[in-house]
């Protein structure tokens, strides 16, 4: 792969936060590109980016004090508001370009009423060292999925420092990553609204109990396609995964693609008590249907959540369009796991797709008690809920 950074100028983002870079360092040398950067897309670039934003701001004293603070008391904050009581103008400059970085990404991810931030900052430091003292590392957090072994972050004086990811952390470590308690609901609601955009009825169920529904009371998953998750650069709620569930079929002639967040399942072979909503039959003239568990990575290639739905919605709606029972998870399946129609960038990039968790085939209002996936990664328990 060439070690080149890519010119996102065409995306929110790019104009968001690069062009806000200068500012920020004007009097200070400009800070240089990490030592490994390859090419990244904006959402990455924009991470590595405001890394390196905040490792300016915190060579400021009032600045640099105030965000040691606010980490050793929470570990995590929000980037976009973390300065707001700042005096110092280093706070006021980076407080704008996470501003500016966090509607750009929502642009980009097609996350227009999302209110809450996009970004976290949060602090990997598991001896207290920077409340010591220590001085810290500053780094763009890597991809939850991601297979690198190491990572270059800046220290205060702007020097690459490559850090083990397998080890501990050689200093505290100061991270950018997007927030991913934020973003999933908000993704979900996208994702179904793309689908109905495309012609494909659907909703998404959050915890209820409507006439004549199949709800999902108890569910364990072996691998839950989160590699990441609980390790020290990749912590909590910032690194769950993001479980989903679709329930596919037909209504009167028109395609329906039920989308079911699975917020709490984020560790691998833990039971889990959703009683939620899975299947709402009234919304189905099918008395089948396919119900397709997908984990969706952090940044969906880096695209506009809608693409899942887009992707869905052209890969069933011919499918899903006639009276009868069709198998529909091998096409919604392939659908998701295609970059060409999930990813935003160039096809010879390195891309994360949504991964495949299970299916259930052919489900009907009998799909109660104890059930295995059809890959035998998915244990469920239902019950169907009557008037």
């Amino acid at each position: 792969m060439s070690k080149r950074r890519l010119n996102w100028t065409a995306t929110a983002v790019a104009g968001a936060l690069l062009a806000s870079l200068i500012p920020l360092a004007a009097g200070s040398a400009a800070a240089a590109p990490a030592a490994d950067e390859t090419e990244v897309g904006p959402v990455e670039q924009t991470k590595i980016d405001l890394a390196r934003q905040l490792r300016l701001a915190a060579t400021d004293r009032v600045a640099g004090q105030e965000l040691f603070s606010a980490l050793s008391t929470d570990g995590v904050v929000d980037p976009v508001t973390v300065f707001t009581k700042s005096d110092s103008k280093a706070g006021a400059e980076f407080t704008r370009l996470a501003a500016a970085a966090d509607a750009g990404l929502k642009e980009f991810l097609g996350l227009p009423k999302m209110t809450g931030s996009t970004l976290a900052v949060y602090l990997a430091d598991q001896d207290g060292q920077l409340a010591r003292g220590v001085p810290p590392l500053f780094a763009a957090a890597p991809d939850e999925d991601s297979e690198a072994s190491t990572l270059t972050a800046e220290n205060l004086d702007g020097k690459p420092v490559i850090v083990d990811l397998a080890g501990e952390p050689p200093a505290p470590m100061i991270m950018v990553s997007l927030d991913m308690e934020n973003i999933t609901p908000e993704a979900m609601y996208a994702v179904s609204a793309a689908l109905n955009a495309a012609g494909v009825l659907s909703d998404v169920f959050v915890p209820a109990n409507p006439p004549k529904t199949t709800r999902l009371d108890r569910i364990k998953i072996k691998n839950v396609q989160e590699p990441g998750a609980g390790k020290w650069w990749c912590p909590g709620s910032l690194c769950d995964a993001e479980v989903f569930v679709i329930a596919m079929g037909g209504s009167n002639g028109q395609p329906r693609a039920d989308v079911v967040p699975l917020y709490e399942v984020n560790v691998p072979n833990k039971n889990y008590y959703p009683f939620k909503t899975i299947v709402n039959w009234q919304g189905f003239s099918w008395s089948k249907i396919d119900l397709l568990i997908m984990e969706k990575d952090a940044t969906g290639c880096q695209a506009p959540y809608s693409k899942y739905g887009t992707a869905v919605a052209g890969a069933i709606t011919s499918l899903a369009s006639g009276s009868t029972y069709v198998p529909l998870n091998a096409a919604a399946r392939g659908a998701l796991q295609d970059k060409k129609k999930i990813c935003s960038w160039p096809l010879s990039f390195t891309v994360n797709l949504p991964d495949y968790v299970d299916r259930f085939d052919g489900v009907t209002q009998g799909f109660v008690n104890d059930h295995v996936g059809a890959s035998g990664n998915a244990d469920v328990f239902t019950t169907l809920i009557t008037p």
